[in-house]
């Protein structure tokens, strides 16, 4: 039924999309950030295409990855970094280390990628994403929810001290 919405569910005043408690979160997060240094690549939330989280990874659909892409990053902090791999290497593995963990993975430049952006996709075993985050350190207050996005990650090839 038209309306039912409008007349049922909206509290007096309509829609609130910055509710007290979340612009309170909002003015304490930016009363933190006192223009230092932001850090140089921050872990980025990522889902692949046509693959649905941890399940059913055996039947793809088709053009469906069965297995992870494993860790992207921009070209230019590829190259940057020193991390491309050249005609006769193959692939280059690289490790991920948080304040939490690191992960290792197969190295894939992506020009669709923020040059700040790390990905390493969620819902895989190999490598987990899980263990450069956490769900005991900067939980968010208000949902319960770990920090999944935005950690701060530093990238070095694999064995590399």
């Amino acid at each position: 039924v038209p309306g039912w919405v409008h007349d049922r569910m909206l509290p007096p005043g309509g829609w609130r999309l910055a509710p007290a408690p979340l612009m309170a979160a909002l003015a304490e997060a930016l009363d933190g950030f006192d223009g230092a240094a932001v850090p140089a690549l921050v872990l980025v939330p990522h889902r692949q295409l046509r693959t649905m989280n941890s399940q059913l990874r055996d039947i793809a659909a088709p053009g469906a990855a069965t297995e992870s892409v494993e860790v992207r990053m921009h070209p230019s902090v590829v190259a940057d970094l020193g991390l491309g791999a050249d005609d006769t290497s193959g692939p280059v593995t690289v490790t991920v280390t948080s304040a939490h963990g690191s992960v290792a993975g197969v190295l894939h430049a992506d020009d669709r990628l923020h040059p700040e952006a790390v990905v390493v996709a969620h819902g895989w075993a190999d490598p987990n994403v899980g263990a450069l985050t956490s769900a005991a350190d900067d939980v968010d207050p208000l949902t319960g929810m770990p920090r999944l996005g935005g950690v701060p990650v530093e990238v070095r090839p694999a064995g590399a001290g």
